[in-house]
Protein backbone atom coordinates (compact mmCIF):
# COMPACT_ATOMS: atom_id res chain seq x y z
CA UNK A 1 0.00 0.00 0.00
CA UNK A 2 2.93 2.34 0.60
CA UNK A 3 4.20 2.00 -2.98
CA UNK A 4 1.21 3.85 -4.45
CA UNK A 5 2.25 7.37 -3.26
CA UNK A 6 5.80 6.76 -4.51
CA UNK A 7 4.48 5.81 -7.96
CA UNK A 8 2.21 8.85 -8.06
CA UNK A 9 5.14 11.04 -7.04
CA UNK A 10 7.24 9.52 -9.83
CA UNK A 11 4.46 10.07 -12.38
CA UNK A 12 4.05 13.68 -11.21
CA UNK A 13 7.78 14.27 -11.56
CA UNK A 14 7.79 12.90 -15.11
CA UNK A 15 4.78 15.07 -15.95
CA UNK A 16 6.58 18.19 -14.69
CA UNK A 17 9.75 17.40 -16.61
CA UNK A 18 7.89 16.57 -19.83
CA UNK A 19 5.56 19.57 -19.79
CA UNK A 20 7.85 22.35 -18.69
CA UNK A 21 6.19 25.27 -20.50
CA UNK A 22 5.15 28.06 -18.17
CA UNK A 23 1.99 29.71 -19.41
CA UNK A 24 1.18 31.89 -16.38
CA UNK A 25 -2.41 32.05 -17.66
CA UNK A 26 -1.52 34.65 -20.26
CA UNK A 27 -4.55 35.77 -22.25
CA UNK A 28 -4.21 36.58 -25.95
CA UNK A 29 -4.38 40.21 -27.00
CA UNK A 30 -6.93 40.59 -29.82
CA UNK A 31 -5.88 42.70 -32.80
CA UNK A 32 -7.80 43.40 -36.00
CA UNK A 33 -5.87 44.66 -39.01
CA UNK A 34 -7.01 45.51 -42.52
CA UNK A 35 -5.80 43.41 -45.43
CA UNK A 36 -2.67 44.90 -47.04
CA UNK A 37 -1.58 46.75 -43.88
CA UNK A 38 1.26 45.90 -41.49
CA UNK A 39 1.11 44.91 -37.83
CA UNK A 40 3.77 44.79 -35.11
CA UNK A 41 3.56 42.13 -32.40
CA UNK A 42 5.57 42.83 -29.24
CA UNK A 43 6.59 40.62 -26.37
CA UNK A 44 4.78 41.41 -23.13
CA UNK A 45 7.66 40.62 -20.76
CA UNK A 46 11.40 39.97 -20.68
CA UNK A 47 12.78 36.46 -20.24
CA UNK A 48 16.12 34.67 -20.33
CA UNK A 49 16.34 32.22 -23.22
CA UNK A 50 18.58 29.98 -25.27
CA UNK A 51 16.17 30.03 -28.20
CA UNK A 52 13.35 32.42 -29.00
CA UNK A 53 10.49 31.59 -31.36
CA UNK A 54 7.52 33.36 -32.93
CA UNK A 55 4.98 30.78 -34.06
CA UNK A 56 1.51 30.93 -35.67
CA UNK A 57 -1.30 28.58 -34.58
CA UNK A 58 1.28 26.40 -32.77
CA UNK A 59 2.23 24.99 -36.20
CA UNK A 60 3.96 27.52 -38.45
CA UNK A 61 7.34 28.81 -37.31
CA UNK A 62 7.90 32.44 -38.23
CA UNK A 63 11.21 33.40 -36.59
CA UNK A 64 13.77 31.39 -34.61
CA UNK A 65 16.46 33.39 -32.78
CA UNK A 66 19.29 32.09 -30.59
CA UNK A 67 20.81 35.41 -29.39
CA UNK A 68 23.19 35.46 -32.36
CA UNK A 69 21.46 34.22 -35.48
CA UNK A 70 17.92 34.92 -36.60
CA UNK A 71 16.17 32.54 -38.94
CA UNK A 72 13.06 33.85 -40.68
CA UNK A 73 11.23 30.88 -42.16
CA UNK A 74 10.75 30.80 -45.97
CA UNK A 75 7.00 31.46 -46.05
CA UNK A 76 7.60 34.75 -44.15
CA UNK A 77 10.99 35.68 -45.68
CA UNK A 78 10.10 38.96 -47.41
CA UNK A 79 7.11 39.88 -45.24
CA UNK A 80 8.50 39.83 -41.69
CA UNK A 81 10.95 42.14 -39.94
CA UNK A 82 12.40 40.88 -36.64
CA UNK A 83 13.74 43.29 -34.00
CA UNK A 84 16.52 41.60 -31.99
CA UNK A 85 16.39 44.20 -29.19
CA UNK A 86 12.64 44.08 -28.50
CA UNK A 87 12.01 40.58 -29.96
CA UNK A 88 9.02 42.03 -31.83
CA UNK A 89 7.96 41.10 -35.34
CA UNK A 90 6.37 43.29 -37.98
CA UNK A 91 4.32 41.42 -40.55
CA UNK A 92 3.82 43.37 -43.78
CA UNK A 93 1.10 43.11 -46.44
CA UNK A 94 -1.32 41.22 -44.20
CA UNK A 95 -3.64 38.72 -45.90
CA UNK A 96 -6.77 37.01 -44.57
CA UNK A 97 -4.77 33.77 -44.33
CA UNK A 98 -2.54 35.52 -41.76
CA UNK A 99 -5.40 35.45 -39.22
CA UNK A 100 -4.61 33.22 -36.25
CA UNK A 101 -2.96 32.85 -32.86
CA UNK A 102 0.60 34.21 -32.67
CA UNK A 103 2.83 33.07 -29.79
CA UNK A 104 6.23 34.36 -28.67
CA UNK A 105 8.09 31.63 -26.78
CA UNK A 106 11.38 31.97 -24.90
CA UNK A 107 13.02 28.56 -24.39
CA UNK A 108 15.65 27.88 -21.78
CA UNK A 109 15.55 25.80 -18.61
CA UNK A 110 11.82 26.35 -18.87
CA UNK A 111 9.72 27.60 -21.76
CA UNK A 112 7.98 30.94 -21.21
CA UNK A 113 5.22 32.36 -23.35
CA UNK A 114 6.01 36.08 -23.44
CA UNK A 115 3.59 37.21 -26.12
CA UNK A 116 0.21 35.94 -27.28
CA UNK A 117 -1.93 37.59 -29.95
CA UNK A 118 -5.20 36.61 -31.60
CA UNK A 119 -4.89 38.36 -34.95
CA UNK A 120 -7.82 38.87 -37.33
CA UNK A 121 -7.29 40.22 -40.84
CA UNK A 122 -10.35 41.82 -42.44
CA UNK A 123 -10.82 42.51 -46.14
CA UNK A 124 -10.88 45.89 -47.78
CA UNK A 125 -14.03 47.31 -49.32
CA UNK A 126 -13.86 48.13 -53.02
CA UNK A 127 -16.83 50.52 -52.89
CA UNK A 128 -15.82 53.01 -50.20
CA UNK A 129 -17.89 53.68 -47.14
CA UNK A 130 -21.63 54.31 -47.06
CA UNK A 131 -21.04 57.73 -45.48
CA UNK A 132 -18.77 58.79 -48.36
CA UNK A 133 -21.37 57.64 -50.91
CA UNK A 134 -24.17 59.55 -49.17
CA UNK A 135 -22.06 62.70 -48.90
CA UNK A 136 -21.22 62.58 -52.60
CA UNK A 137 -24.91 62.08 -53.45
CA UNK A 138 -25.93 65.11 -51.36
CA UNK A 139 -23.18 67.28 -52.86
CA UNK A 140 -24.27 66.31 -56.38
CA UNK A 141 -27.92 67.01 -55.52
CA UNK A 142 -27.13 70.45 -54.04
CA UNK A 143 -24.95 71.35 -57.03
CA UNK A 144 -27.74 70.48 -59.46
CA UNK A 145 -30.31 72.33 -57.33
CA UNK A 146 -28.16 75.48 -57.34
CA UNK A 147 -27.68 75.21 -61.12
CA UNK A 148 -31.42 74.89 -61.72
CA UNK A 149 -32.23 77.79 -59.37
CA UNK A 150 -29.58 79.95 -61.04
CA UNK A 151 -31.16 79.16 -64.42
CA UNK A 152 -34.55 80.50 -63.26
CA UNK A 153 -33.21 83.65 -61.63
Amino acid sequence: MMRMPVNLHFVSLIFLVTFKTVSSDIQPISITVQEGNSVTLNTTEKAQFHDFLWIKNNLDNIVLYDSKIENIYPSYKNRVDFNKQTLSITIKNMQKTDSGLYTAKASGKIDNIIGLYNLTVVGTSSHGSTTESLSLTWITFLFLLCAVMHFFI
